[in-house]
């Protein structure tokens, strides 16, 4: 029964082969009119489709402040010893700024961290038992004040010690930055990750790609972020429109019978 049905679904699709590459100008002519927009990829200025459709991802923050910060970067707070204690102090800042307040000391807090249940073994105000459970934690998402999305690297160099924060998930901006400014209010300045690509995207001088698979992640070039075109459902018939004219969309690959 089974090969009866794979054997016509088979012959339906040799079938329909055959038909497109019989006429395939015709086929592809067909195709890139009448392909749905939710079913092609394309860039539109993130200036443009902000102006139709408002960004609300970062209510509450103070953008402009992030702005600043991301413009004009300043050396990283420098740590002449870094232990798990000292550590843990920090990252509890960078976490409650994203989460809000905890209670508990900083050694409670941390065992919100992916790691943070597995300190035991280690001597919290030993440098070189710092460097152990670095090492040991490095694979594992053990900095992550965001699981997997946004760490508090600590850096060496030169001899002293600093922080890291950055992240590559567009949809993880807004923990990005709260974790920033929490530590910048503790008197904390962070080495920053992503800056030309995270100033693109805040002053609105990049593109968006829309694709029907847009996904968290940050992209390469010009490119800040993914999203897909929005339904009638969510938004105005009329901005819609407007997105699909202002989007460069990519020219839709045809088909052709092999040489």
């Amino acid at each position: 029964m089974l090969i009866g049905i794979f054997s016509k679904i088979e012959k339906y699709v040799v079938g329909l082969v055959d038909n497109i590459l019989s006429a395939p100008e015709q086929y592809n002519s067909y195709v890139e009119k009448y392909l749905s927009y939710y079913r092609r990829e394309g860039l539109i200025k993130r200036s443009i489709l902000n102006s139709l459709i408002a960004d609300n991802h970062y209510d509450g923050i103070d953008i402009p402040r992030v702005i600043n910060i991301y413009e004009n970067q300043v050396e990283p707070t420098q740590f002449s010893e870094m232990t798990l204690r000292r550590y843990m102090h920090y990252w509890r800042i960078a976490y409650e700024a994203v989460y809000d307040k905890k209670h508990g000391d900083d050694i409670e807090v941390f065992r919100h961290s992916s790691k943070g249940y597995e300190i035991k073994e280690y001597n919290l105000d030993s440098e070189n038992d710092f460097r152990r459970w670095k090492t040991d934690v490095s694979p594992y998402h053990g900095f992550d004040v965001v699981y997997a999305r946004v760490p508090l690297y600590p850096e060496f160099a030169n001899g002293q010690w600093h922080f890291y924060i950055g992240t590559h998930s567009y949809w993880n901006l807004d923990d990005c930055f709260k974790a920033v400014l929490g530590l910048s209010d503790a008197g904390i300045s962070v080495e920053l990750g992503e800056v030309e690509h995270i100033l693109g995207i805040l002053n609105e001088t990049d593109y968006v790609e829309i694709t029907p698979y847009a996904y968290r992640y940050m992209h390469g070039d010009d490119i800040g972020s993914q999203t897909r075109l929005p339904y009638a459902d969510e938004v105005d018939k009329d901005v819609i429109r407007k997105i699909i004219a202002n989007t460069k969309w990519n020219k839709i690959e045809s088909v052709s019978p092999l040489a």
